[in-house]
């Protein structure tokens, strides 16, 4: 039995997820992954979760990486300025994409977004692109105590290829998640040309590398002066999340998978 396990978030934040996801990873995912002849997993922190909660010896787990999808690509100035046209009024933007629950940290983001407008008086607006899940009523109510509440745009959750459209056209994704396994928008972002903020914590840190700005979550200041940087420099953090992003292949992963397969099969 080969099994992927992506991340151990219910277990280390119970509070994450509804109750019957929840009686999942805490019953019947430790017996699985006990079973299990050999599990993948999306990054080296995963592993290490994995090996400490679920007490799996590191030689029966593999770490192979998403990628982003083909979809995912730079867009020309007049495509972008077409979609802030059609979103937020024409005006430069920041965005997160994701669920919106508390363990996302939303409201930081939310926060920060303030701070940077009263410091800065730039025109930005915040784009949240997401569904509301679990516990997030701090995500609310930092919205709702926003000074610039009007320029927070919920778009919710939309397809892939206007997801694509609204990413590539931003100035930065900035995603402040406390536990992530993998952190699939980094990627996505890094291939659209688009910079990242991104907290320091999970699995961020292996997944940005030197590409992304990584802050403390609970600073508003340092997520703020990042968003800064980011305006300044846009140039410099686009080419560096570029290169970054050809890290990630889904065709040298798919490569990996089989031979963890293949390995079982001859076994």
């Amino acid at each position: 039995m080969l099994i992927t396990i992506h991340d151990l978030s219910p277990l280390v934040l119970p509070d994450s997820i509804p109750g019957l996801y929840a009686y999942y990873f805490w019953h019947l995912l430790p017996l699985n992954a006990a079973r299990a002849d050999h599990i993948l997993t999306v990054s080296r922190f995963s592993k290490s979760e994995i090996e400490q909660h679920l007490k799996i010896p590191s030689k029966k787990i593999s770490v192979i990486y998403n990628a982003a999808r083909d979809i995912f690509r730079p867009l020309v100035s007049e495509k972008k300025q077409t979609i802030r046209d059609q979103f937020v009024q024409g005006n430069p933007y920041f965005i997160y994409l994701g669920s919106i629950h508390d363990r996302k940290n939303v409201d930081k983001i939310i926060q920060a977004f303030d701070l940077f407008i009263k410091k800065y008086n730039t025109s930005h607006y915040l784009l949240l692109a997401g569904k509301f899940m679990g516990r997030h009523q701090k995500a609310k109510q930092s919205i709702r105590q926003s000074a610039f509440a009007s320029r927070i745009i919920q778009v919710g959750y939309l397809e892939d290829p206007k997801v694509a459209s609204l990413l590539a056209s931003a100035d930065a994704l900035i995603n402040l998640s406390i536990y992530e396994g993998f952190g699939m928008p980094l990627v996505e972002a890094f291939q659209a040309g688009t910079p990242v903020i991104a907290a320091a914590a999970s699995s961020y840190p292996e997944i940005a590398g030197q590409a992304g700005i990584l802050v403390d979550p609970e600073d508003l200041s340092n997520v703020a002066g990042a968003m800064h940087q980011v305006i300044v420099n846009p140039v410099q953090f686009s080419n560096q999340g570029i290169i970054r992003a050809k890290e990630f292949d889904w065709e040298k992963s798919a490569r990996q998978v089989w031979e963890s397969i293949s390995l079982l099969v001859s076994k």
